[in-house]
């Protein structure tokens, strides 16, 4: 398979990842958000992706986490891609314009993949509720196309590890940055791990074990420091 990192379709998506994600980290830390879809692309090139699902990779984030407030973000896409020039201030109608654009820019098999593990967090201008939001998400995994839960599974790898450097260099407190108790928590990253081995085992996907063994032993380690 021939290498994908370096390629131009690669730094556009990197290039408009990092517009999306600017001036964001990741949830308690000093981290630049970027560094998280760059891992999930380099986790799929690792696991032997074509270069659609890698670029996919880098992107998944791109449209769910155009928050509806904000105009800064809405003006520095305009800023940096003149396609999107003339992009509506209305957030539904830039969200579907910016998704046109990934599209023409990427192909509709990207978007495809984009659109599969985005998480509508609205409905009719109203937050949906957090348990709502992750129970159509598992339901969608089941049935959804086996190239869609490779890219979910490396997502949640990635976000698992994450969670567990930052339990094990500052504690319980790991879990006060997400909306949701540890528990609840828990519950999300091992219902994925059990979907994805229920759905890829057979295909002998390598990230099946990488996903299992991460989230047991995130598991492990809450369950410590709550004993202690």
């Amino acid at each position: 398979m021939a290498p994908t990192l370096f390629s131009h379709r690669f730094d556009r998506a990197l290039r408009l990842a990092a517009v999306a994600h600017a001036g964001v980290d990741r949830k308690g830390t000093e981290l630049p958000y970027i560094a998280h879809p760059v891992h999930v692309a380099r986790l799929l090139e690792r696991h032997g992706a074509a270069e659609d699902l890698i670029l996919a990779g880098l992107l998944h984030d791109v449209i769910e986490d155009l928050a509806p407030g904000d105009a800064v973000a809405r003006a520095r896409f305009r800023s940096v891609f003149p396609e999107l020039a003339d992009a509506p201030e209305d957030h539904e109608a830039f969200a579907a314009m910016l998704e046109l654009f990934i599209r023409d820019e990427f192909g509709a098999e990207v978007l495809r993949l984009v659109d599969a593990v985005t998480e509508r967090k609205e409905a009719g201008g109203r937050p949906r509720p957090w348990l709502e939001r992750k129970t159509e998400q598992l339901q969608h995994l089941r049935h959804a196309p086996s190239d869609v839960v490779l890219l979910k599974a490396a997502d949640t790898l990635h976000n698992a590890a994450s969670v567990l450097i930052d339990l094990r260099e500052t504690g319980d407190q790991v879990f006060d940055r997400f909306s949701r108790s540890r528990e609840d928590t828990l519950w999300w990253y091992e219902s994925i791990a059990e979907i994805v081995a229920d759905r890829l085992q057979e295909a002998g996907q390598p990230i099946v074990g990488e996903l299992r063994a991460m989230v047991s032993r995130l598991v492990e380690a809450a369950s410590s420091l709550k004993e202690t």
